[in-house]
This record gives structure tokens, C-alpha cells and sequence, in this order.
């Protein structure tokens, strides 16, 4: 599931069919989702500009909650209307927390994290006006950066003690 500049996939991707089978066929908890048409900075933007039907220039809108570009299938507000319901239903509480980690020891930390980076947009603000991002936000990473790191310890001793090649990636993916 995903949307394309082009605007070819956006008409699958707001349906609420899809979302179970999308999300349940892939084996993602989180379906990727996101629309990302070429800004300024990119050196192709000018050849790019007149393909990808720009609806303005406002740079402050490019923040992937404002359709910046024609799809192809919908109008600008079915695509920003679907955006806004895959964004309440991905990041839900009850979605987070169907998500979570499976040990006890590193929900505090994802919990932090989720509700922090996708339930909190006010606080974003603040955190930024007043130059706090960092303050709040790099403990959280560094603890999942532990965790993640005492995970990959574990398994380089399973593996040299069963002589197994063991990987944390599920077959199929």
C-alpha cells in the first residue's frame, strides 16, 4: 500500500477495504503510507514541476497532511480526506498498542515514542519553538537503540552457541 507522485496507487490506497487485507497480507502491523512529489531542492524539480501537477508552492504545506499535487483518480480533498483517516486509524491508541513490542521491559519506551511522534502534534510545536527536541526525544531513541542492541547481542550468542544461522527477519519478507 502507498501512494506515488504520479498519483496511480492513491485510489487503493484510500479505501477502507484495503486496509484490513493490505495490512494483513503484508504482515506489517503499519502499512506504509505517504505522497512525495519532488520539492525545490531536487535537481530534476523543473523537468519533474509540470508532470506532477502542482497545486501551489507553498513549501509550508509540504508536510504530508496537505495534498500538494493533482492525483490522477481523486480530487485534492478525497486524497487529504483519506489521509486523514488512514492517519487516525494507524495511529489510534488501540492501533499503537497492537503494535507494541512484545516484552515488557521496552513498551514504556515505545509508548513514549508513539504517542510522542504521532499523537502529540501540539507538543511538536512547543518542543521546536522552544528548542527542546532534542532534550525529549534522543533518551527515547537511545533507550530503543539499547534495546535494539542487547537484542543483536543475543542472538550473535544464540547463533555461535547453536551453530544455527538464526535472523531476526521472518521468512517472507
Amino acid at each position: 500500500m502507498g501512494a506515488s507522485s504520479s498519483g496511480s496507487t492513491t485510489t487503493a490506497l484510500m479505501s477502507s477495504r484495503t486496509w484490513p487485507a493490505g495490512s494483513s497480507r503484508t504482515g506489517w502491523s503499519a502499512p506504509p503510507f505517504t505522497s512525495s512529489p519532488p520539492t525545490p531542492t531536487l535537481r530534476s524539480f523543473a523537468k519533474w514541476q509540470p508532470r506532477i501537477r502542482l497545486l501551489h508552492q507553498d513549501w509550508s504545506l509540504y508536510d504530508t497532511a496537505h495534498c500538494v499535487f493533482q492525483p490522477k483518480h481523486m480530487t485534492a480533498e478525497q486524497l487529504e480526506a483519506g489521509y486523514a483517516w488512514i492517519y487516525r486509524r494507524l495511529f489510534s491508541a488501540s492501533s499503537i498498542w497492537a503494535r507494541g513490542p512484545r516484552q515488557p521491559f521496552a513498551v514504556p519506551a515505545y509508548l513514549a515514542m508513539s504517542l510522542l511522534y504521532k499523537r502529540s502534534n501540539w507538543l511538536w510545536r512547543f518542543l521546536i519553538r522552544h528548542r527542546f527536541t532534542h532534550a525529549v526525544w534522543n533518551p527515547l531513541v537511545q533507550l530503543t537503540r539499547l534495546r535494539h542492541l542487547r537484542y543483536r547481542a543475543r542472538l550473535a550468542r544464540e547463533e555461535a552457541g547453536s551453530g544455527n544461522q538464526l535472523s531476526p527477519i521472518r521468512p517472507g519478507v
